[in-house]
């Protein structure tokens, strides 16, 4: 039999091997949050997220987290910082969940198991559960709410669910209204129930529930730009709904779902191998609780699913949901198949520690990591102290910029290139004679970022 103790072990080996990746050069738009913490931090602005100087319309919870690991570990490691708060968040998610199985259940085993099973799927181990993105925050902070409003049903505990309202709009303040989506898929599923729904409609309940909806409007009063933050974010939500050919269409219904399988391996596979083994035998010895559960899961999944375009990241926050569902099957299969998942479980831990020791940095040393690094070196050489200035928003010139900012520090971070400027250089996507003289174009796997260069900056003909 599975004991707890020898469950949270491999938990915490999970989450130290994980710390390695504190040593990895910046990956995709990585480098997006270590920019705009910088200028925030420089310029004293905390309302709005800076990016090259201008306001990007996001919102800032995530800057605001990385600013006191910045400050302790210094502002040259403010990548590391943004790596650090997902971690915790990653990590905390799990405590979260384990906390929720245990007041659901009362069984440590699976509160254990439930939580293993959540970081050892392969998507949250080996990738987005270290990235430093807004997605485990943002996913940490609306399961938070999930859970302790999940809680607060069963156990009548108002308070929990002021804790909930908290922890949503602290969702969304993480990235977007999209935390909303899956709060009230939550509510919706809880309300099935005789007992959630005499608690939930309650009216002290009601109106707790409403301030944690009315939340964004009164975040978007408190912004200088408000009514453009908000039109941005909206828009950026439906872009996703934007139509698409037929075909495209179908291969996404067939593939989105392969996709979030594949991340969710191995307790997901275990356990959508029992359902289609032994489905009615598991669902109807299952406790209300895992239906439940099962239902949540399902409906968060289908907006995802359904939507013509979407990215399995954004299913962040109802991966512990998954987890609970996925653990609460094998659990139901009996001790055998609780080995099993063990063993499974040690696999991923061992891809996992081959990932972050061999393979990751050999591929990061010879296509793509520290070529951002090389290359800001060489742009700082090239430069000499003259002005420098970037339009480039790209993945690869985004980390080339972060590289830049914290190489010159304490002056003041790359910004976008003034209306007028006569000397100095500016890097760009591509070739752009409107920024001047190109000095050299870096290749970085299937990206260029340009160097130009205008006025007495620039190097005669003959260097």
């Amino acid at each position: 039999m599975l004991e707890t103790r020898k469950l949270w072990m491999l938990y915490v080996l999970g989450g130290l091997v994980m710390l390695l990746s504190l040593t990895f050069h910046p990956v995709g738009e990585e480098a997006i949050y270590p920019i705009s913490t910088l200028e925030m931090w420089q310029q004293n602005v905390w309302l709005i997220q800076l990016l090259y100087g201008g306001n990007v319309l996001h919102n800032p919870l995530l800057n605001w987290l990385m600013v006191p690991v910045a400050q302790l570990l210094g502002w040259t490691k403010v990548l590391v910082a943004a790596r650090i708060v997902t971690i915790i968040a990653t990590l905390a998610t799990g405590v979260v969940l384990a906390w929720l199985v245990w007041h659901l259940s009362r069984e440590r085993v699976l509160a254990a198991l439930s939580a293993l099973s959540f970081l050892s799927f392969f998507d949250v181990l080996c990738y987005h559960g270290w990235l430093g993105y807004a997605d485990p925050t943002f996913g940490f902070f609306i399961f938070s709410a999930v859970a302790t409003l999940w809680v607060a049903t069963q156990e009548n505990r108002r308070w929990l669910l002021l804790v909930s309202v908290i922890a949503i709009n602290l969702g969304f303040l993480a990235k977007a209204q999209t935390a909303y989506v899956f709060y009230a898929t939550a509510i919706f599923v809880l309300l099935f129930r005789r007992d959630a729904r005499a608690f939930l409609l309650h009216p002290l309940s009601v109106v707790l529930l409403l301030m944690a909806f009315s939340f964004p409007f009164a975040w978007y009063g408190l912004l200088p730009s408000g009514h453009a933050q908000g039109g941005r974010m909206a828009d950026e939500i439906l872009a996703k709904l934007a139509g698409i050919g037929l075909l495209d269409y179908l291969r996404k219904l067939v593939a989105y779902p392969l996709e979030v399988l594949l991340g969710l391996f191995p307790v997901a596979w275990l356990a959508a191998w029992l359902l289609f083994r032994q489905r009615t035998q598991l669902l109807r010895s299952a406790p209300a609780w895992l239906h439940t559960g099962g239902w949540m899961a399902l409906f968060m999944l289908l907006p995802y699913w359904l939507a013509p375009q979407s990215g399995i990241r954004y299913l962040i926050p109802a991966y512990p949901i998954f987890a609970l569902f996925a653990a609460g099957i094998v659990w139901q299969a009996g001790p055998d198949w609780l080995e099993r998942s063990r063993r499974w479980i040690l696999f991923v831990l061992g891809l996992q520690a081959l990932l972050f020791t061999v393979l990751f940095p050999y591929y990061q040393d010879h296509y793509r990591g520290k070529n951002y690094l090389d290359t800001a070196q060489d742009v700082l050489l090239l430069t000499q102290g003259h002005a420098l200035y970037s339009n480039d928003s790209t993945a690869s010139g985004l980390n080339v910029v972060m590289y830049l900012d914290v190489l010159r520090y304490p002056q003041q971070a790359v910004q976008f290139p003034p209306a007028q400027w006569t000397d100095g250089y500016a890097l760009a996507r591509t070739t752009d004679a409107t920024l001047g003289r190109v000095v050299k174009t870096y290749r970085l796997g299937a990206d260029d970022v340009v160097l130009h260069c205008r006025g007495g900056a620039c190097p005669s003909k003959s260097d």
